[in-house]
């Protein structure tokens, strides 16, 4: 999930030419709508969000619903700790800001997923 509509906007237009279904959500509340009727595979959120939200609180909310759901952080923070904190927490793996839809795609295709996938933002 993206909060910068520029941003979702790029990020769904260059992952979806890479051959990823995407959904972009603009916020937690559409996420929670979005996941309560669509499966995904691949969740891609940023750390700071809009409405006092945060990538965390974004992944608990995803993993209710998907827990097998493959989690990427992205983050312009620098704080040093924020990686580990990240993995501590479930995430799959951190990308830092700024970051390309193609270190994203392959992230994604570096862990594994067979078969078309589909992503959140």
């Amino acid at each position: 999930m993206e909060d910068n509509p520029l941003l979702r906007w790029w990020l769904s237009v260059t992952l979806g030419q890479q051959g990823f279904e995407v959904a972009a959500p603009a916020s937690a509340d559409d996420l929670i709508i979005a996941l309560g009727g669509e499966r995904f595979d691949v969740l891609v959120t940023d750390c700071n969000l809009a409405e006092c939200r945060d990538g965390f609180q974004v992944l608990a909310l995803a993993r209710e619903r998907l827990p097998g759901i493959l989690a990427i952080l992205i983050s312009a923070q620098t704080d040093p700790d924020l990686p580990g904190r990240a993995l501590a927490a479930g995430f799959d793996a951190f990308l830092p800001k700024p970051v390309r839809a193609v270190e994203i795609a392959e992230t994604i295709v570096g862990r594994r997923l067979h078969g078309p996938a589909e992503a959140t933002l």
